[in-house]
């Protein structure tokens, strides 16, 4: 796996924000196969349930997003590499002591890194500040779409 892409990055590959047209590019460019797995999922379909709560689109357009999204999993558009949960949970915790006090960066932040880490991921893809700042600090080589 060469590229983990955190959900701040794989979300505007389905709804059009700032700098979507930037992870869209990235991906295309570089002919990318990008790696999802259940916390990916979990994610980006409750981040777009809470757009249409907090009225950023439509109800509609969301069912019509997640149905787009089910279908490109369903058509293996995405790789799903297996995830070692345990292992990644520990390797978590150890990294939350290290990292979080230094960069306030979530629970769900690190156990994006934490997975990046465990699949061997070069590059760490992210537009969340607090989460670039504890990936650098985990070693890993941060693409802020954003910057580029």
């Amino acid at each position: 796996m060469e590229v983990y892409f955190d959900t701040s990055a794989l979300i505007r590959l389905y709804v059009t924000e700032d700098h979507s047209d930037a992870v869209a590019a990235y991906v295309t460019s570089r002919g990318l196969s990008v790696a999802i797995h259940g916390l990916h999922e979990l994610e980006l379909e409750n981040g777009l349930r809470a757009k249409a709560f907090r009225k950023e689109m439509t109800a509609t357009q969301c069912r019509e997003v997640l149905a787009r999204f089910a279908k490109d999993v369903n058509d293996r558009l995405f790789v799903k590499p297996p995830v070692n949960w345990p292992d990644v949970f520990r390797e978590a915790r150890h990294m939350s002591s290290a990292i979080t006090g230094r960069s306030g960066c979530r629970s769900l932040d690190i156990l994006h890194i934490a997975t990046a880490m465990y699949w061997k991921c070069s590059l760490f893809v992210s537009l969340d500040d607090r989460q670039i700042k504890a990936a650098s600090m985990a070693h890993l080589k941060v693409v802020d779409v954003r910057r580029l």
